[in-house]
């Protein structure tokens, strides 16, 4: 009889598992965002554009400033203003954002993207038209889910317009909050807009129109001929209210500024007051206090370090004899710092 055969060692079965990658290589910054070397998105183009969360960094800095009323006119209590707060996001999330522009027109006399007042309209005896105050800045903001205006998380509101025309410009706007707007400068025979608040919008001497939820109140026109019709109101969490217009007198009065807003949620929170001399980190291209040279506003979104990659590699040994030919599978989970999932 031939001797019993001893059954065969276990053998060790190695199993290696492809590199992870920390996340994909879509580009988050939407259609006009500018990426910031890997570290985040600058958005400096007035309109809506969408920002997509990263997937390898959830935490997510916000920085928000609103518009100015003109880019034309230098004093600089018309600034919009800023907020900044960081937030855990939704990795792949899509994020709307809201950059506000400066007033418009040929004479300023429009109110800027996102919330800004119109200035007054004044009939003369020849039919054409003219206008007194500027329109209001228009406020940038970023949005989540249905992007409505309850859903914004961060608002930074625009300034309020400057009374007057041409060189008669005497009254500022109100500056954009921050957290509340301030207001306009009263001329003679006017008041100014109110700057709108956490609760509610600025008061509209103004009769064109009042102020509410992320909008700007429209400025008073003026009844009779050669009359200075009234400001626009700068577009915010709750707008600024537009200015009353008067008669017969080149002092008119400016529009409120709009209130800005930080979602509760949000960490490591800040907020300034439009035309605070710096108070904020200045880049290379922006004025002398905040917003862009031409009046525009400016959101930036960014976070610490770019994306990561890692190569993980698995060895198994069976515990008991396994068959040469047959299929080991593995299970690996694999974490992150951040507590993200990785992709790959």
């Amino acid at each position: 009889m031939a001797p019993a055969q001893a059954a065969p060692a276990p053998r060790p079965v190695a199993a290696a598992v492809a590199p992870v990658a920390a996340v994909p290589t879509a580009n988050p910054c939407g259609a006009t965002g500018t990426d910031m070397n890997g570290t985040g998105c600058r958005y400096a183009t007035v309109g809506t554009d969408t920002f997509r969360a990263p997937y390898y960094q959830p935490n997510v800095t916000f920085t928000v400033y609103g518009a100015r009323s003109s880019g034309t006119f230098r004093p600089s209590r018309d600034w919009g203003g800023m907020s900044q707060g960081t937030l855990r996001l939704t990795p792949g999330a899509d994020y709307q954002i809201n950059v506000g522009g400066p007033a418009r027109g040929d004479r300023d006399q429009f109110g800027g993207f996102n919330g800004g007042g119109d200035s007054g309209r004044t009939s003369i005896e020849n039919g054409s038209v003219v206008t007194g105050g500027d329109g209001g800045g228009g406020a940038s903001d970023v949005r989540e889910g249905t992007y409505g205006l309850l859903d914004r998380l961060l608002v930074a509101g625009g300034g309020g317009g400057f009374g007057g025309i041409n060189a008669d410009r005497t009254n500022a706007g109100g500056a954009g909050g921050g957290a509340n707007g301030i207001d306009g400068d009263n001329g003679i025979g006017s008041s100014g807009g109110g700057g709108g608040s956490q609760a509610q919008a600025g008061r509209s001497p103004g009769n064109a129109g009042s102020a509410g939820r992320g909008f700007g109140g429209t400025g008073g026109s003026g009844p009779i001929a050669l009359a200075q019709s009234g400001a626009g109101g700068g577009g915010g969490y709750f707008g600024g209210g537009g200015s009353g217009a008067v008669v017969g007198a080149f002092d008119p009065s400016g529009g409120g500024g709009g209130s800005g807003y930080i979602t509760p949620r949000a960490t490591d929170t800040s907020s300034k007051t439009g035309g605070q001399v710096d108070a904020y980190p200045l880049p290379t291209d922006r004025l002398d206090i905040q917003g862009e040279k031409d009046g525009r506003g400016l959101v930036t979104a960014t976070w610490p370090g770019g994306p990561v990659s890692a190569n993980v590699s698995v060895t198994a040994s069976p515990s008991g004899p396994v068959d040469p030919d047959s299929i080991v599978t593995l299970t690996t989970k694999v974490t992150t710092s951040t507590g993200v999932t990785p992709v790959g």
